[in-house]
């Protein structure tokens, strides 16, 4: 490509098993995901350079609106934005996962996102830095598709692959794959 980026294409697996693979694949020092339905900000990789300035950072997250959204869904990504820059603030970091960031040195001690997980595997991984440094949650957004919540409803999405697995995945360190599997919006 243009500026040396790679495509690595995705086996069918899963967000976290291509996740695993690409970061696998990447060979700088920042690694940074984006979902593919989403559009970043101008100043995304200004934003994550600054931020990683800081030796005690080592990974962190955007906010996320969205995409021509009614008023509200965008009362809906208000709130939980509040929550994740909230819990984050609170010592236990949240990371929605729409885009985010690590020190590749980072995830490597992390041993990256567990093949385990179908939901919550961005929020793992951002419970499990702790130990290794500060995740910052950045003053910018990205803007994300509303596919998923208009095909399968609100309801479904917000309470059962959102709120249910995250009280789950607090309760028990786990979002099982037999009751949390979200099929893909199309």
């Amino acid at each position: 490509m243009e500026r040396g980026a790679r495509v690595i294409l995705d086996a069918g697996r899963g967000k976290g098993e291509a996740l695993r693979r690409s970061f696998s694949e990447a060979r700088g020092k920042i690694l940074v995901f984006i979902d593919a339905d989403c559009v970043p900000p101008r100043n995304l990789i200004e934003s994550v350079c600054l931020a990683l300035a800081d030796p005690t950072v080592v990974g962190g997250a955007t906010g996320f609106v969205p995409a021509d959204g009614r008023a509200i869904e965008r009362l809906l990504f208000r709130l939980a934005n509040g929550y994740q820059r909230a819990m984050t603030l609170w010592g236990l970091p949240h990371n929605a996962g729409y885009c985010f960031f690590f020190r590749k040195e980072a995830f490597e001690r992390l041993r990256g996102i567990r093949e385990d997980m179908l939901l919550n595997e961005t929020h793992d991984l951002a419970m499990r830095s702790r130990g290794l440094g500060r995740f910052v949650i950045l003053p910018i957004a990205v803007e994300t598709s509303m596919r998923r919540f208009r095909a399968y409803g609100y309801f479904r999405t917000v309470l059962k692959e959102y709120i249910a697995s995250t009280i789950l995945y607090y309760a028990t360190g786990r979002t099982p794959p037999d009751v949390f599997r979200p099929a893909p919006a199309r």
